[in-house]
């Protein structure tokens, strides 16, 4: 009961700082809505953002998931203020730093997606969606395209989590465990029926293809 009341509480609080945020950034505020955004992170989700921004993705998405527990409100939270960030930057005409909120912002959704183990939340997905909608595909770093590829694997886009696929490919420069899970990919496809895998976008006969060039993988 105590946890749901903090719970509770604790989203009632960032629910009004966002209003504010937001109201600040309709008024063309935008220095005084990102300072705070960074109070709101600092006191309220006790996250330095100076770190949030600067650590490497693969230790944020080891932070998200520590000991295998998530705490999915306070996550959902910095996404959420992550999402602001990223357009008060884009309006602020700060490039690089409007791709990187965007991408911590959608790999942390991202994780939030994979803890949910199949109960997903539309709202959730509306906002993955929209994310990846803005993406720079040169910009998408190899932490953020593997979240990319079981999303879309597990929402049964098989052509999407395909070019994920490959793009991870490119980017890894032969990675065994990468290999490993690309057989599996075309292995677990093969597996359903031919309407499933049409749905899908990735017919039969592309599925044996990529599995015989993955196996042929050296």
């Amino acid at each position: 009961m105590f946890q749901k009341d903090y719970i509770l509480r604790m989203a009632e609080e960032i629910a009004k700082v966002m209003a504010y945020v937001l109201g600040l950034v309709e008024r063309k505020d935008l220095q005084q809505a990102m300072q705070v955004m960074d109070e709101s992170l600092l006191e309220k989700l006790d996250t330095d953002p100076e770190w949030l921004m600067e650590i490497p993705q693969e230790k944020l998405l080891h932070e998200i998931l520590k000991d295998g527990v998530i705490d999915e409100p306070r996550w959902k939270h910095i996404a959420a203020l992550l999402s602001i960030k990223s357009k008060v930057y884009e309006l602020l005409d700060q490039e690089d730093l409007y791709y990187e909120a965007l991408n911590r912002q959608l790999l942390i959704q991202l994780a939030l997606f994979r803890h949910q183990k199949g109960v997903y939340s539309l709202d959730l997905v509306h906002k993955i969606e929209f994310a990846i909608s803005e993406l720079d595909r040169e910009r998408c770093s190899y932490p953020l395209r593997l979240q990319l590829f079981y999303y879309h694997w597990e929402q049964e886009q098989y052509d999407r989590a395909e070019n994920q696929l490959y793009e991870l490919k490119e980017q890894s420069g032969g990675n065994k465990l990468l290999h490993k899970t690309g057989i599996q990919f075309y292995t677990d496809l093969l597996k359903l029926s031919d309407q499933a895998l049409n749905v899908g976008k990735l017919p039969r006969t592309e599925v044996i293809q990529g599995l015989a060039e993955w196996r042929s993988i050296s």
